[in-house]
């Protein structure tokens, strides 16, 4: 699945291209579907001038957000989860009678870690190192047809 920053909807698939603005994705096609860089003036295998019009470059902040955001959560987790560890260790030593809640919240945040980790696997990292492939890649921004 793709994301477009020119018409902000997303297109199943690996597309090279929207399917509702028609903006490439971080590339320019010819007439014959060459894959040619950004800032490509002519396609590097026909030599045609007729190049699509990639979508706009994404702001370094956005990419900056995605990259810092699964780190933030995993903290933020982590966080909880030694503080949750040692009220256990705390509450099991002085009350028996409370060892049974909190086995339950000990699941409930092992879940949220799995949840966590499935869900930073296939998208946040998808993302980021989408972004960052992009990055390197670079070129300035020029516009075609």
């Amino acid at each position: 699945m793709k994301y477009c920053n020119q018409c902000k909807r997303l297109s199943a698939g690996q597309p090279l291209f929207c399917q509702f603005c028609n903006h490439t994705y971080d590339v320019k096609l010819c007439q014959h579907r060459h894959i040619n860089s950004r800032s490509a003036l002519f396609c590097q295998e026909c030599g045609s001038s007729d190049l699509s019009t990639p979508q706009p470059e994404r702001p370094l902040l956005l990419v900056a957000f995605l990259h810092v955001l699964p780190k933030v959560g995993a903290l933020f987790l982590l966080l909880i989860s030694v503080m949750v560890f040692f009220g256990v260790l705390q509450t099991i030593f002085s009350n028996q009678q409370l060892s049974g809640q909190l086995i339950a919240l000990v699941l409930i945040i092992a879940l949220l870690w799995f949840v966590y980790m499935k869900v930073a696997d296939s998208f946040a990292g998808k993302a980021v190192r989408h972004l960052l492939r992009k990055g390197r890649s670079g070129g300035g921004q020029r516009h075609g047809h």
